[in-house]
């Protein structure tokens, strides 16, 4: 099953600057492009071209469903406007992501996003969350059963202990906005569906992740 499940599954700040580009910008071009900020990490060593290039392929024909167009109808200004247009929506119920171009190399994966900026925006914060799952995967792989049972017990003792440092804090607020650096997809919804039930909803406030919103309310 692909990591990426959902167009949803992004920060929902890609759909208001996706509809910018639409109104204003439509037929300008450019190029997104991939960079490791973390050079300590070579990434190119770790993860697999052929399972990158499938979840990129997977994603490049993923679309918009009709309950989730539905659901991006429905968001609202504080004044009751609609914030996405009519043939906006239209637009992301065909839209299908432009070709990518990816190199594995000495120095590193050369990754690239060539196209209308209107088409190509869609593709970083899923492309993002891909990349780190797959470096995660690659890094669980190597462990044995019991130094993984050790690791996801750590994982849980951490987010438990967070929790109940926030509960102890009722100034703390705070959101989600986890998608492009995640563990793991299965993972961040974890945390938040526990946050929902530990934490009080005037300190979490809510999710970047549409699909996380649309599923949990």
């Amino acid at each position: 099953m692909p990591i990426i499940q959902s167009r949803l599954d992004t920060d929902f700040y890609q759909f208001t600057m996706g509809q910018f580009l639409f109104r204003r910008y439509r037929n300008i071009q450019g190029v997104d492009r991939f960079i490791n900020r973390t050079t300590s990490v070579p990434l190119h060593e770790i993860i697999n071209e052929t399972d990158l290039r499938r979840e990129l392929d997977a994603l490049q024909h993923l679309q918009c469903k009709t309950d989730e167009l539905d659901y991006l109808a429905c968001y609202q200004t504080e004044s009751g406007k609609f914030i996405f247009r009519e043939d906006y929506l239209k637009f992301l119920e065909t839209l299908v992501l432009p070709n990518y171009s990816v190199k594995f190399t000495r120095d590193g994966i050369k990754l690239e996003f060539p196209g209308p900026l209107v088409e190509t925006t869609y593709w970083e914060t899923p492309s993002l969350a891909i990349i780190d799952e797959l470096y995660t995967q690659a890094c669980v792989a190597k462990l044995s059963k019991t130094a993984y049972e050790l690791h996801r017990r750590q994982r849980m003792i951490g987010i438990w202990h967070k929790i109940a440092t926030v509960q102890a804090h009722l100034n703390v607020i705070f959101s989600d906005f986890g998608t492009r650096r995640r563990f793991s997809q299965e993972w961040h919804e974890y945390i938040v569906s526990v946050l929902l039930r530990h934490v009080s909803s005037t300190q979490f406030i809510g999710t970047s992740n549409v699909w996380l919103a649309k599923k949990y309310g």
